[in-house]
């Protein structure tokens, strides 16, 4: 009876993981504040008022660094 090689983890397959969440977590983050100033913009102009783009921001970045340490926190639960 012959055995199946096992298949390990090469270096390139870890480097494309690393990366791939690299370029998740910058995208989450920078879409996620560009997103919520947009919503803000569109308020601002709506409303009349000068304070709901930088809420937006705020905002956006608060929810962007949250959506981030979930990220995270599932790849600590694997």
């Amino acid at each position: 009876m012959t055995e199946e090689p096992v298949k390990k983890k090469t270096d390139f397959q870890d480097v494309a993981r690393a990366s791939s969440m690299v370029y998740q977590v910058g995208f989450t983050l920078v879409g996620s504040i560009v997103f919520f100033m947009f919503l803000g913009h569109l308020l601002d102009k709506w409303l009349k008022i000068n304070m709901f783009f930088v809420g937006g921001g705020m905002f956006g970045a608060l929810a962007g660094l949250y959506f981030v340490y979930k990220m995270v926190d599932s790849l600590y639960k694997e």
